[in-house]
């Protein structure tokens, strides 16, 4: 197994496990969680043998998707909760900095966090182009220790996000819109602590300068952009962010370390 199959595997059976035994979520729920976590990290298991690596490569984004959904079948009550009134607190002081933010920013925030969807398969197929087997072992192992240490805490950890609180003002501007019909879709509606979509951006990005400096440093500016829109859109809160892009950077360290002493 490559090393980001392994982490997806025991990451799929660890969580649910873990939700079980801390009553981290309604029991039904967490029960579905480790069912589902424990079927998909079984069909990995029989598929990895008989799959070219070229192949397994590609299934990447599907991962990272159940990664995404799978907490999301046991999550913690959303609402009136001590956390979520800790993460508006924390939020009090920015959102009137937040206010005078100039529109064209606000806008190209709406532009940028709406190209979160594709930053990452964009950024990997630079990397396949561009890089080795070990590059893209990196490349996805990264990924998905950022955005599985920002969903995993959604049974523990649940909250809605600042544009859905009570009193929340909508933005006018055409592609917030179009923001807000993607997340009605593709997404639970719950913030992720840390911001995954940040998180995921900054850890591709950086695994992108190691095979290709200037792509690389083209999706860095594109991952800020994402985190700026991720608050200026009222997508997350301040502190989602912030701790997302640590765990975006810390993310891509320990890939690299690992991937540098894994065998395969």
């Amino acid at each position: 197994m490559f090393a980001f199959e392994l982490f997806t595997v025991v990451y799929l059976v660890v969580l649910p496990g873990a939700v079980v035994l801390t009553r981290g979520a309604r029991p039904s729920g967490a029960w579905r969680a480790m069912a589902a976590g424990a079927a998909f990290a079984a069909v990995i298991v029989i598929v990895v043998p008989v799959l070219s690596p070229a192949i397994r490569f590609w299934l990447g984004p599907l991962y990272l998707v159940a990664g995404y959904w799978i907490p999301a079948l046991a999550p913690a009550r959303p609402g009136e909760t001590r956390f979520e009134q800790w993460l508006e607190a924390s939020d009090a002081g920015w959102r009137v900095r937040l206010n005078v933010v100039p529109l064209w920013l606000v806008h190209a925030g709406e532009v940028a966090y709406l190209l979160c969807y594709p930053m990452v398969p964009a950024a990997f197929l630079v990397v396949w182009i561009t890089g080795k087997n070990v590059d893209l072992d990196r490349f996805w192992l990264a990924v998905l220790i950022g955005g599985f240490a920002c969903y995993g805490s959604l049974p523990w950890l649940a909250a809605r996000p600042p544009r859905l609180l009570p009193g929340a003002q909508p933005h006018e501007h055409p592609l917030a819109r179009v923001n807000v019909g993607v997340l009605s879709r593709v997404s639970h509606n719950l913030t992720t602590f840390p911001s995954g979509h940040v998180a995921v951006s900054i850890a591709a990005a950086l695994c992108v300068t190691t095979v290709a400096p200037a792509a690389g440093l083209a999706f860095a500016l594109v991952a800020v952009a994402i985190a700026i829109g991720a608050v200026t859109g009222s997508y997350h809160y301040v502190v989602d962010v912030t701790t997302g892009a640590a765990v975006g950077v810390i993310s891509a360290l320990v890939a690299t370390a690992v991937v540098a002493v894994h065998v395969w």
